[in-house]
C-alpha cells in the first residue's frame, strides 16, 4: 500500500480507562453520530422554524435513545424528561402525534395506578388527549388510518374505561 502503510496502522486506538486500547476506532459509529446530529440539528430548526411534528420527533430520540447499529454502544442515550419536554412542546403547539403520546402515557399510568380515583382521572385525561389528537389529525385533513387509533380510544364506554381501570 503506497504512503502511510497499511489502514490498520493508520486507525488511532480509542483511549479506556487511562489505558489505550488496542481496537481500531470505528468510524462507522462516528459518522453515524455525526449523521444524528445533523437530523437533532434539523429537527431543531424545523422546530423554530414551526414545523409542529419536529417536536414529537425529538421527543422520540430522546424517549428512546439511538443505538449503533451493532447495538454495542449508545449514540443519545434515552433521556425522559427532555423527551417529555418536547412532546409538551408539541402538545402546546397541538400536534396530534404528541397529543397521542400522552394520551397513550394518561393510559399506562392509569391501568397501572391502584388508587381507583387516581386511575378513573388518568383515563379521563388520556380520553381528552386522544379526543384532542383525533380532533386534530381530522381537522387537518389526516387520513382516516393514520389516527383512527385515537378515535376509537376517544370513542370507548365510560364502561370499558371502568373495565379497565
Amino acid at each position: 500500500m503506497a504512503r502511510g502503510g497499511s489502514s490498520r496502522s493508520r486507525c488511532k486506538a480509542l483511549p479506556r480507562g487511562g489505558s489505550r486500547s488496542r481496537r481500531p476506532v470505528d468510524r462507522s459509529v462516528i459518522h453515524t453520530g455525526a449523521i444524528l446530529a445533523g437530523a437533532m440539528s434539523l429537527y431543531e430548526q424545523a422546530w423554530a422554524g414551526g414545523v409542529r411534528i419536529a417536536a414529537f420527533k425529538l421527543g422520540h430520540l430522546f424517549e428512546y435513545g439511538v443505538r449503533s447499529a451493532d447495538a454495542a454502544s449508545s449514540l443519545l442515550d434515552a433521556d425522559s424528561p427532555k423527551a417529555w419536554s418536547w412532546y409538551q412542546k408539541g402538545a402546546d403547539a397541538g400536534d396530534p402525534n404528541a397529543l397521542a403520546r400522552f394520551a397513550e402515557r394518561d393510559e399506562r399510568n392509569a391501568f397501572a395506578e391502584p388508587d381507583p380515583a387516581r386511575s378513573n382521572a388518568q383515563l379521563l385525561q388520556a380520553f381528552s388527549h386522544f379526543a384532542a389528537a383525533a380532533e386534530r389529525a381530522r381537522g387537518e385533513g389526516w387520513p382516516d388510518g393514520a389516527w383512527e387509533y385515537w378515535r376509537y380510544a376517544a370513542q370507548r364506554s365510560p364502561d370499558y374505561w371502568a373495565t379497565r381501570a
